[in-house]
């Protein structure tokens, strides 16, 4: 599993870390692609999806008192991925 915190969450623990910047937004002719900043990102990932399943929901339940779920993208590498 992997964690990711945002430019947010360090300034709500009123910490800091060097070089940490908010996501920018990008917008041009014909073209917007906005900023998605988020507090905290999880990555979790395996081989069995029943126990992804279990790790995200346990993951999502002891975080549930500081967090709230705003997306969650399920993904999967079809036969030996790209060739």
């Amino acid at each position: 599993m992997r964690d990711r915190i945002g430019a947010l969450l360090v300034f709500a623990l009123q910490k800091e870390i060097a070089g940490l910047k908010p996501f920018p937004h990008y917008h041009g002719e014909g073209v917007e692609v906005p900023s998605t900043p988020a507090a905290l990102w999880c990555w979790v990932r395996g081989d069995d999806r029943g126990e992804i399943l279990l790790r995200a929901r346990a993951l999502e339940k002891r975080l549930a008192s500081a967090f709230e779920l705003s997306g969650a993208v399920d993904a999967f590498k079809y036969c030996k991925g790209s060739t």
